[in-house]
């Protein structure tokens, strides 16, 4: 797909898998968009916070997109967390996430 329609913007969901500890498949996803320019990284559900870090170095913030894939039975807790791990990155990253670039 993403050669077949390089001008589509295509999110890649919990930076491939939700929930995934298998650093391997994430950096996978990481190459994958570092190799096509129209793919873009969601942080929902990604519980391995390096992983953010390591797309942003590889891709860049401007490729990461913010998702908390709520609501869920934890309401705004789960909400706060997830937004927490972007707080914890570098402030021009995380202003690029939230949508602020």
């Amino acid at each position: 797909m993403l050669k077949a329609f390089p001008e589509t913007k295509i999110i890649a969901a919990h930076t491939g898998k939700y929930h995934c500890r298998d650093e391997t498949l994430i950096d996978r996803f990481i190459q994958t968009a570092k190799t096509h320019q129209n793919i873009y990284l969601d942080t929902s559900g990604v519980i391995i916070p390096k992983k953010t870090k390591d797309a942003i170095n590889t891709i860049s913030s401007n490729r990461i997109i913010f998702g908390t894939d709520g609501p869920t039975v934890d309401g705004a807790r789960f909400v706060l967390e997830e937004l927490n791990k972007i707080r914890r990155l570098k402030p021009e990253d995380e202003h690029e996430i939230l949508g602020g670039g």
